[in-house]
């Protein structure tokens, strides 16, 4: 009885694992096509993760910098310095995944784009057109 319980528990954590990684595949593999599809190009950074782009900024040296010349000007404690550079560093690095902000809103715009605009493709000679802007 144990050991088909355990059997069962051993399938599920496997199942699980090859679903993550069924998951992450079809993700990359939608990134690659969207990038394809678009001819896009997505610096290194916007892929990071947030605790790895906050690590990042708490470690640069120019915020440090700043933040003891801060403390040297307000003669604020260290602490409640470091709290301030944790809300802003809160504030400005995105919680949110870019591919799927920029899926939702590539579906998004393509919905409401012709509700307010009528897109219309026709010919017209280039002479007349040049034409018409030196007038």
């Amino acid at each position: 009885m144990v050991y088909a319980i355990l059997g069962i528990l051993v399938a599920l954590a496997g199942g699980g694992l090859l679903a993550r990684h069924w998951v992450e595949r079809r993700a990359r593999r939608s990134v690659r096509a969207l990038r394809r599809e678009h001819r896009s190009r997505i610096d290194r950074f916007k892929r990071t993760s947030k605790t790895q782009i906050r690590q990042a900024l708490f470690e640069d040296e120019q915020v440090t910098a700043a933040v003891l010349a801060h403390m040297r000007e307000t003669g604020e404690s260290e602490s409640a310095t470091w709290g301030k550079v944790h809300e802003y560093v809160e504030e400005i690095v995105p919680s949110f995944n870019l591919l799927s902000y920029y899926r939702l809103g590539y579906a998004t715009a393509r919905l409401l784009v012709p509700l307010f605009y009528k897109v219309s493709v026709g010919y017209e000679a280039r002479e007349a057109l040049e034409a018409t802007l030196t007038l």
